[in-house]
């Protein structure tokens, strides 16, 4: 290619691909006789002229584009064809310039590159006309003007007509270069080293990057900050704490290598959990948490397993009987007093007719009375008539109305006699089976009568399968390791933020550390606090970040419906006896039973150093008594184990208290009573801008993640990770671009069952016989003309028609 151009007489005036045909230089050459060599100079111009006026950096972009776009377009025999004609040209050029002239001859008439204004701004020569015509039509491109495609992947090239020449050039000279050699991949730096000077330059005009604001450095923070950073992102971490993790904490003990997790501690399951993969990045060691766990009595008595396996058994079965008769009943109650509702409504009316009417009746016969035109009497007769007639039918009407309330009371009194029972074993049963009750608090993050029946375990057919794991160095060390040192400079601890300004042009956080107070401003702010302090923000509480504007109603209202439980842990540091080692309890769980369920339910020790967790999950994890005494209750269990063999003490004891920590306000998120399972996916919905009309339409400025955003792992480390991954994606494709569209995803039907129309009487039926666990479907009221309504009442089975039966997550 480079033959084919004479640096000596290129200027830069380009501006057309398609004028009549260049200038030739005919005159011929002088002989170099010491004649100066400004090659270097007018090379030096070009390049400086091209980088400033024709954004000659951007060419590398579209040089990988053009490449893609010809190659998918060409077929086998075209390029063959192609190849070979381009081949026989290059060759006959190729011996044309090996000839030499003659000496004491003048030189022939040499086709150069004059590129003046006289010359009507050719780019280049006949014989690269001919050879760059030829590779845009064997690519079916035109040679000398913009596809369509191009236009709209380039619009910045038609600005100017020297733009638009340039471009052409560059994308049929990639074009000539790929013909020449089918067979062999054109790639982007052939591209450029085959280019002529200028066109080859590597200049790169550099842009202002986007700046995202993450709140918090707990696992979706980390995650969210790892990923914009790979994009590309000016990313800027604040962590309140002085220290990372959020509610991932590793306490490590001073003077000593041992160490226990005062917040996430298990990773529940290996098969598909990134936390595996990353655990194998950062070398961490894994310790497999023991499947076969001993249970303790109240005296320290060990529980015959067979009776934890016919309890467990009576606990599935008794779940199954909450979610279809429970609900069954449930349902049942609130349709038969809304029945009863619209039916009294109905007397309501029927009374008024009958009132009104009976008074039309009484001044009719007064009238009638008083008449003495006999046209009007018989018109007067007539009325009265109608009124009375009318009375008739309203009285009729309302007797039946009171009779069908009647008997819906009926029917609602039998319904409460036959109420589930409360209490079907003996105590000591009951108190083993309020241990799988503490365990099912642990896991779902709430109190059993504030959790959803219905969605508390929409995220079983989600889990990780396989064994569970605990992290040797702990949980927390792991994800320090994963902070790299590209990223580790963009966190800034010890960074409480106090505002969050958000507006249609971008966001403001104002934070404070110590007694300094700071603002960094950024495009937008991805909000990856816990539950616990969005509900203190929105409840205006002291010492909490505030939203200006406040965020919109629907926003708030997912933050203050979605629950956020309690969790607290005991940890019992370095026994001086290591009795924990001599009874070979290491990697096993204690299951304690204790009249108060979650009240240290469940001891474990996932390590060879004498330390011991005690779990405190339900009502049991408000801990208000001092540490003191929390201390002297644990002993005391462990006493009735191990007796004469346990110490008197640990040597240092550490108690948490998530839910009266500012930064965390709790422990994990779950779905209240009354509630529905997309309250995740609303949560996570991003907030745009508020305009001046007060709507928020604007831009998409504040984005959440975190555990309480991921309804298929919630509560768990690695839904709050996948969430900040998620996150960074949704902030990379506002700004990148999204590659693919939403909408060419097909939803899957749905089919919608019509049900049958039943008499009223089948209310009474299907009330007696709660038991029946057939399913049953609800049918719409129709009301008739003697004002009775049609409904059957629907069974509390899943939507496929059955109810499986889940055992509770022991292994945590």
């Amino acid at each position: 290619m480079g033959d084919n151009w004479d640096d000596d007489d290129f200027e830069p005036e380009v501006q057309s691909l398609a004028p009549p045909p260049a200038v030739i230089d005919t005159v011929p050459e002088p002989v170099p006789v010491a004649a100066p060599a400004p090659a270097a100079k007018a090379q030096k111009k070009v390049g400086t002229f091209l980088a400033t006026r024709h954004k000659a950096a951007h060419y590398g972009d579209m040089l990988n584009k053009l490449i893609q776009t010809v190659a998918e377009n060409l077929e086998a025999s075209e390029l063959r064809t192609m190849s070979n004609y381009l081949k026989t040209l290059a060759d006959s050029k190729k011996a044309a310039d090996k000839v030499k002239p003659v000496p004491g001859t003048k030189k022939a008439p040499k086709a150069t590159l004059k590129v003046t204004k006289a010359s009507n701004k050719q780019v280049y020569d006949d014989y690269d006309a001919a050879a760059l015509r030829s590779a845009a039509s064997n690519s079916r491109l035109p040679y000398d003007k913009l596809t369509a495609q191009e236009l709209v992947c380039f619009p910045d090239v038609t600005d100017a007509k020297a733009s638009t020449n340039l471009y052409l050039f560059i994308r049929n000279k990639i074009l000539q270069l790929w013909h020449l050699e089918p067979n062999v991949e054109l790639t982007y730096e052939d591209a450029i080293e085959n280019l002529p000077v200028p066109f080859n330059t590597t200049l790169v005009l550099t842009t202002k990057r986007k700046r995202v604001i993450i709140i918090g450095a707990g696992a979706a923070g980390i995650a969210a900050l790892k990923q914009l950073h790979f994009f590309g992102f000016d990313v800027v971490l604040l962590e309140a704490r002085k220290r990372l993790g959020g509610r991932v904490h590793t306490y490590h003990q001073k003077d000593s290598n041992i160490v226990a997790d005062l917040g996430a501690m298990v990773v529940t399951g290996i098969n598909g959990n990134p936390v595996v993969t990353m655990m194998r990045q950062t070398q961490c060691t894994p310790i497999r948490i023991a499947p076969d766990c001993p249970i303790y009595d109240e005296y320290g008595k060990l529980v015959d397993q067979r009776k934890d396996e016919l309890v467990a058994e009576a606990f599935k079965m008794l779940e199954l009987r909450m979610q279809r008769r429970r609900l069954k009943f449930w349902q049942i109650y609130e349709e038969i007093l809304e029945k009863m509702k619209q039916v009294q409504n109905e007397m309501t009316l029927y009374k008024k007719s009958a009132a009104y009417l009976a008074d039309k009746l009484r001044t009719q016969d007064l009238t009638l009375l008083r008449s003495e035109n006999p046209d009007t009497r018989l018109e007067q007769d007539i009325l009265r008539r109608c009124y009375k007639r009318d009375l008739g039918e309203a009285i009729k009407r309302y007797d039946a109305a009171r009779e069908r309330f009647r008997n819906l009371e009926t029917t609602l009194r039998n319904l409460k006699k036959q109420e589930p029972s409360e209490v079907y074993m003996n105590q000591r049963d009951r108190r083993l089976l309020d241990f799988h009750f503490a365990n099912l608090e642990f896991v779902s993050g709430g109190t059993l009568d504030k959790l959803s029946l219905q969605h508390f375990d929409q995220d079983d057919e989600f889990q990780f399968t396989g064994s569970h794991m605990a992290i040797r160095d702990g949980y927390g060390d792991f994800l320090t390791r994963l902070v790299s040192s590209d990223v580790a400079g963009l966190i800034r601890q010890n960074a409480v933020v106090e505002r969050i300004k958000y507006d249609d042009k971008g966001v403001e956080v104002q934070y404070k550390s110590d007694d300094t107070r700071s603002t960094v401003e950024g495009d937008v702010c991805l909000c990856a606090m816990p539950l616990g302090v969005l509900k203190r923000s929105v409840a205006n509480c002291n010492e909490a970040p505030k939203f200006d504007p406040p965020l919109p109603e629907p926003s708030v209202d997912a933050i203050n419906e979605m629950g956020f439980g309690n969790f607290n842990k005991v940890i019992l540091y370095a026994f001086k006896d290591i009795f924990v080692v001599s009874y070979e309890i290491t990697h096993a769980i204690f299951r304690l039973l204790m009249a108060s369920r979650g009240e240290m339910f469940m001891f474990t020790a996932l390590s060879k150093a004498p330390v011991l967790i005690a779990m405190m999950a339900g009502e049991a994890a408000n801990l208000e008594a001092p540490n003191e005494v929390i201390v002297r209750k644990a002993m005391n269990v462990l006493a009735n184990i191990f007796g004469s063999a346990c110490p008197k003490g640990p040597v240092e004891a550490v108690i948490t208290r998530w839910h009266k920590d500012p930064f965390a306000s709790g422990a994990y998120a779950y779905i209240p009573c009354g509630s529905d399972g997309d309250l995740w996916d609303r949560l996570a919905e991003p907030v745009r801008a508020r305009m001046d009309d007060g709507s928020y339409t604007g831009e998409e400025r504040i984005f959440f993640a975190g555990e309480h955003t991921s309804g298929r792992y919630p509560a768990s480390v690695q839904g709050a990770w996948l969430s900040g991954i998620r996150e960074a994606a949704r902030i990379a494709d506002l700004f990148l671009g999204c590659p693919f569209s939403a909408t060419n995803v097909l939803e899957p039907e749905c089919v919608q069952l019509d049900s049958d129309d039943e008499d009223n009487e089948e209310i009474t039926e299907t009330a007696c016989d709660t038991e029946n666990p057939e399913p049953e479907h609800a049918a719409d009221e129709e009301t008739k003309e003697n004002g009775s309504s049609h409904e059957e009442f629907p069974d509390s089975t899943d939507h496929n028609g059955e109810t499986e039966c889940k055992r509770p997550k022991l292994d945590v």
